[in-house]
């Protein structure tokens, strides 16, 4: 038998726990009381005792200190009941691959920052709502000491449960894949991507909503995939390598995003490109009337989308 004893500053238990093993085992603390609920941040000492089933004795118990901060997030852990990380208790700083599982909401509250380490992920198969406001905006951020482009993997939604998932006045930055989204469509509103490889990345059977999002100094801003169908309103695309980068095989339809009242501008190499496995897609071109590309000269409009597959309708 073990008992794992855990007290705070003023030496009052907040957790007793006893359990029964014949093999070989790991006892460990996640920072919660004997209720189940988190713990204010602070120094605890722990006690394990361990007796033997068989003979009685019992062992020498094993004592320690432990600061909990409940703003780190160790690599691997899986959120699977509803959880609120708030603006007091970060920035959270996020270790490695995270999950929210499915039947789970991550709720972060306005103003709270996240920092992910290199090679730092979450993966969104539950619910994830971040909803900021003006002047207390959410962050999703690099840890390093000189962030760049590539420090963490990013933010991805998949499976139609993420599609309940909703954000709002954040800014994501220094990612991989920003927001990868696939066979899901949640909605994104005053949503800032910026100097990450992809802003955001859509495939499979998903219909996001992006209203009034701004995507800059990424290297794709949008990058779609064959039956993705976003729809995109009052947003800004520019200073990007790629504005919108649509990939469609030789067998398969185009990326059908519906949007109005766009600009798309001033990105590098293409506003908007067309990867089509080598088949011919410009019987149905993408319809972007409506669109401010900067100009009013449908000859550098031209050179920078690719004419006979985008509808520009000046």
């Amino acid at each position: 038998d073990w008992r794992l004893e855990v007290k705070d500053s003023s030496g009052k238990v907040v957790l007793s726990d006893t359990q029964t093993s014949t093999k070989r085992f790991q006892a460990s603390w996640d920072g919660r009381d004997s209720l189940g609920l988190f713990l204010p941040d602070g120094t605890y000492t722990w006690t394990l005792a361990i007796e033997d089933p068989v003979t009685g004795a019992s062992l020498q118990p094993i004592t320690g200190v432990t600061e909990f901060d409940s703003g780190i997030v160790p690599s691997g852990t899986v959120i699977s009941a509803d959880t609120v990380w708030s603006k007091a208790n970060g920035p959270y700083v996020i270790e490695g691959p995270i999950t929210v599982a499915q039947g789970a909401t991550l709720t972060i509250e306005a103003g709270t920052v996240i920092q992910f380490k290199r090679g730092a992920r979450l993966d969104v198969y539950g619910a994830l709502i971040a909803e900021g406001r003006d002047g207390e905006v959410i962050r999703f951020t690099s840890r390093e000491a000189s962030p760049a482009k590539g420090d963490w993997g990013g933010i991805y939604l998949r499976g139609s449960v993420a599609s309940n998932s909703r954000l709002s006045y954040s800014i994501l930055e220094y990612s991989d894949d920003g927001f990868y989204i696939r066979d899901a469509s949640p909605s994104f509103t005053q949503v800032t991507v910026r100097e990450s490889h992809v802003g955001f990345y859509v495939s499979g059977n998903a219909s996001p909503h992006f209203d009034q999002v701004t995507v800059t100094g990424n290297t794709y801003g949008f990058l779609l995939h064959s039956g993705a169908s976003p729809r995109i309103t009052d947003s800004r695309v520019f200073l990007n390598q790629y504005g919108f980068y649509l990939k469609a095989g030789a067998n398969t339809s185009i990326p059908n995003p519906i949007s109005s009242r766009l600009s798309i501008y001033a990105n590098r190499i293409f506003n908007v490109y067309l990867d089509g496995g080598g088949q011919n897609h410009s019987s149905t071109p993408l319809d972007l009337s409506g669109t401010w590309w900067g100009t009013m000269d449908t000859r550098a409009i031209d050179r920078l989308t690719q004419a006979g597959y985008v509808y520009i309708g000046m």
